[in-house]
């Protein structure tokens, strides 16, 4: 039996938008998931939704997110 042992470094990536907004009204658990990034692993998107004049939706997205290495071990034949 062989394994494979992949280790998969993600970037973080934060919108200061999202921060902004989280921040202007977290509770204190969420101020410190927020003011200690690097002792976490989250991922927060928010989907913002606007319209046009003719009712059209425009969607844009905003990322906050920290993580550290990933590991994935799928094991072959």
């Amino acid at each position: 039996m062989s394994v494979f042992v992949c280790q998969i470094h993600a970037q973080s990536r934060t919108d200061k938008f999202l921060d902004s907004l989280l921040r202007a009204n977290a509770s204190p658990l969420l101020m410190r998931v927020l003011d200690h990034p690097d002792s976490f692993q989250c991922q927060l998107i928010y989907t913002r939704i606007d319209r046009n004049a003719v009712n059209l939706p425009a969607f844009r997205q905003f990322y906050l997110t920290w993580m550290r290495t990933a590991i994935s071990i799928p094991h072959l034949p």
